[in-house]
């Protein structure tokens, strides 16, 4: 109705545009993210959530390749938001315990990406299919309960890949 106020937004909206100076690295700052930058572009973003995740992807996709959410919140609906980072070539989501096998179907088609890090996650052995296709991928750290089978299957898969658990 005309007369009704608008909803409040909220950072899964996206961002919120108030001008075109606005620097995006600022405002995740003002959310609590540690933001770590160098020359090559790199930014490196510690702790958040999934809303944090998505203020992220919307307002710096083509600058990130480095995305370090260690112990943080991030859902597997979160990781949906990785689809925006284009360039995206490490990714470490070290004690995020909210993100299991379902989460990694975002990782697919991240023809970037070359070391994942999911040590402390919920990820399984039926997880690790979803990364099958990951053909890039250098490096990657399992959670403990991934078996000496799942780790064979996913190094048939990428046998270029340096696989640790």
């Amino acid at each position: 109705e005309n007369g009704s106020p608008a909803a409040p937004r909220t950072a899964a909206d996206g961002p919120d545009v108030q001008a075109a100076d606005t620097d995006p690295v600022a405002a995740l700052e003002k959310l609590g993210a540690v933001i770590k930058r160098d020359d090559s572009q790199i930014i490196s973003v510690e702790g958040g959530d999934d809303g944090r995740l998505a203020e992220l992807v919307f307002s710096l996709q083509g600058e990130v390749i480095k995305v370090t959410f260690n112990g943080s919140q991030i859902t597997d609906a979160g990781l949906v938001h990785l689809t925006g980072l284009t360039d995206l070539q490490t990714l470490d989501l070290t004690l995020c315990t909210n993100v299991t096998d379902a989460g990694l179907v975002h990782l697919q088609g991240r023809t970037t990406l070359e070391y994942l890090n999911l040590n402390g996650t919920g990820v399984t052995d039926a997880g690790l299919a979803h990364l099958a296709g990951l053909t890039k991928l250098q490096s990657i750290s399992l959670p403990k309960q991934i078996t000496d089978a799942g780790i064979a299957e996913l190094q048939k898969a990428l046998p270029n890949c340096t696989i640790e658990k």
